[in-house]
């Protein structure tokens, strides 16, 4: 397989990047990326290149929920072992005034190079989730 894309280099990606978007701290995760890693958020129609810019969005998108609580739901390899992604589920308490349970799932695309997250995709279920969770 192209990029080292076995099951043992996979696992360990995965449960690196789990305890870190666990953490609710932005600079865990950029730290499983490559300095130039491009990050599409594809349902917002939003690309940033760079750590710096990435710590900078995943604050934000972090800012969303108290509570957080993440699970891979399911992990993918590519048939050429080029690639890879993997289903998460996210559930939390939004910061809204009501202070609403909320719940959403992500299909993420990964590209790596030299061990680290160099391009990834990140596209929410359903865009319109959290007007619906707010009651919009």
């Amino acid at each position: 397989m192209a990029q080292g894309l076995d099951r043992d280099f996979l696992d360990g990606v995965f449960d690196r990047l789990l305890r870190a978007a666990g953490s609710q701290d932005p600079q865990q995760v950029a730290a499983l990326c490559s300095q130039d890693v491009v990050f599409d958020d594809a349902g917002m129609e939003r690309v940033v290149t760079g750590r710096v810019a990435l710590v900078e969005l995943l604050g934000t998108i972090y800012g969303i929920a108290a509570d957080l609580e993440l699970e891979i739901v399911d992990r993918y390899v590519s048939l050429d072992g080029a690639t890879a992604a993997a289903r998460w589920r996210a559930t939390g308490t939004l910061r809204d005034p009501a202070g609403q349970p909320a719940q959403l799932e992500t299909a993420e695309f990964y590209r790596f190079r030299d061990g680290l997250i160099s391009h990834w995709t990140f596209m929410v279920r359903d865009p319109d989730w959290i007007g619906r969770q707010w009651g919009a």
